[in-house]
């Protein structure tokens, strides 16, 4: 088994149960915190919404077609976890006329830094010369379950924002698609709305 692979199943057996907790009190936290962070989370939607429109009314961007809510490797890196959020016309990525947002949901990544220097001190212990190098990249990689959450809270979320005024205010070419995934890279179907279509 290759040091990476050694690296990232002893990651998992270390960090089980604190994960295991941690997504019990990530929960708890959500119900108590859930409308706040509903209400940051759609006044960001409303923003670029608004956006999309007024740039609509000027003939600067065309009809929506995709939403788009990415991760970007760069912010797990510096440790921010802040995601792109993007609506584009049905060019996707070559829409000239950019309304994006960064957003970090917080509340899936607050014990990351916690559980990796908990990690750090048990693995050096049990693999030989374990490099920053290796405990940045398992970092990574364990930051990203984390961010599994988001992604099951973005999809519970996504029928709320096609309720927003402003998503209706602007003009749209049907069906418009809420994807989630790597920025310019792979992405999974969250929503769709198929506007009049039965």
């Amino acid at each position: 088994m290759d040091r990476k692979k050694r690296i990232s199943l002893k990651g998992q057996i270390i960090l089980s149960d604190r994960y295991e907790s941690h997504l019990k009190e990530i929960e708890e936290t959500y119900r108590r915190e859930h409308l706040r962070m509903k209400s940051e989370y759609l006044d960001m939607w409303k923003w670029m919404l608004k956006k999309t429109k007024d740039l609509q009314r000027l003939g600067a961007k065309g009809k929506m077609g995709y939403m788009v809510i990415s991760l970007l490797h760069s912010s797990f890196l510096t440790r921010s976890y802040d995601m792109r959020f993007d609506i584009y016309t049905k060019d996707l990525y070559l829409d000239a006329a950019e309304v994006c947002a960064y957003w970090c949901p917080a509340l899936f990544f607050r014990y990351v830094q916690e559980d990796m220097e908990y990690f750090s001190c048990r693995v050096k212990k049990e693999i030989v010369q374990v490099g920053e190098d290796e405990l940045r990249e398992f970092e990574m990689e364990y930051a990203y379950r984390y961010a599994r959450l988001a992604f099951s809270y973005f999809r519970e979320m996504s029928g709320e924002i096609f309720k927003l005024e402003e998503y209706g205010e602007t003009e749209k070419e049907f069906p418009v698609y809420m994807l989630f995934g790597n920025y310019i890279g792979k992405t999974t179907l969250i929503a769709q709305d198929m506007g009049d279509v039965v």
